[in-house]
């Protein structure tokens, strides 16, 4: 009895042997693990798909937030509210339920616009990460400012409270403003727009849709020269390491650009204000 108790034990631990030892082969006559996903994406394919997302997420919370405007105007129509007061004050309750129904359209409206709000965010992270750019939002010494008399100087030629031309949004005039500060600082990139004008990523341009950063801006987009909109046909980035220049305006915070001699661009001072615009 305990011989055959003997054998089965050995038999038992023959065969746990044998299928520990078919699974360890499996595995490494498996050869490497390969994988589907094709051939690695590039810097510049991630920065491009994740610019892809950042549109789509914008122009979802467009249709989001004229959505919620248009239930929102639902909601404040004067006929509405009376009818809405008129039916509280009475104890029914039917147009009142309506009333609070559409009030309750909101709120998932306001939940997937935050929801798209963050997630931007998020992508902006990403491209900051991947991009790697620096973060002085400045110009090469060579760019031209329009200073105040109608000339033009080189930005790493301009002194402190010499006067230059800015521009009055509100008023939608020129004026001048006194050079407050003048900035210096290493750069490790730059873009240039429709082959003219050069700056580093973080330099906002006006355009039709108000400030925006020269990363940002894209082919189509309107850019202004203090009297008309000028269509960007071309950007480009360069990485390169330079010195690069800006300025702090002591109102109006902008002043125009320019190379040459060219027809100038307005764009945002560094260090604060509202550049006159939105």
């Amino acid at each position: 009895m305990y011989l055959n108790r003997f054998f089965r034990w050995i038999a038992m631990l023959f065969l746990l042997g044998a299928g520990v030892f078919f699974m360890l082969g499996s595995a490494l006559g498996s050869g490497p693990v390969t994988s589907n996903a094709g051939p690695p994406i590039s810097k510049e394919e991630k920065i491009a798909n994740l610019k892809a997302s950042k549109k789509a997420y914008e122009n979802d919370n467009e249709r989001l937030k004229e959505k919620w405007t248009e239930v929102n105007h639902r909601i404040l129509n004067p006929g509405v509210v009376t009818k809405t007061m008129s039916v509280l004050t009475s104890g029914k309750s039917g147009e009142s339920d309506e009333w609070h129904k559409t009030h309750l359209e909101l709120i998932p409206l306001e939940i997937k616009i935050s929801q798209n709000a963050s997630e931007l965010k998020k992508i902006d992270w990403e491209i900051d990460k991947l991009q790697d750019e620096s973060k002085h939002s400045c110009f090469p010494k060579d760019t031209k400012v329009l200073m105040a008399n109608g000339n033009l100087k080189s930005i790493n030629e301009v002194s402190l409270d010499e006067y230059i031309m800015t521009y009055d949004i509100a008023k939608d005039t020129l004026s001048s403003s006194k050079i407050n500060e003048i900035y210096i600082s290493p750069n490790n990139h730059y873009y240039v727009l429709n082959d003219v004008i050069r700056a580093t990523a973080y330099e906002r341009f006006l355009t039709q849709n108000g400030w925006k950063k020269i990363r940002d801006i894209e082919i189509s987009d309107m850019i202004f020269d203090g009297k008309s909109f000028t269509t960007v046909t071309s950007i480009q980035k360069v990485e390169d390491m330079l010195t690069v220049y800006n300025l702090n305006i002591d109102t109006n915070h902008n002043f125009f650009v320019s190379k040459d001699g060219e027809k100038p661009f307005l764009v945002h001072n560094s260090g604060g204000g509202g550049g006159g615009g939105k």
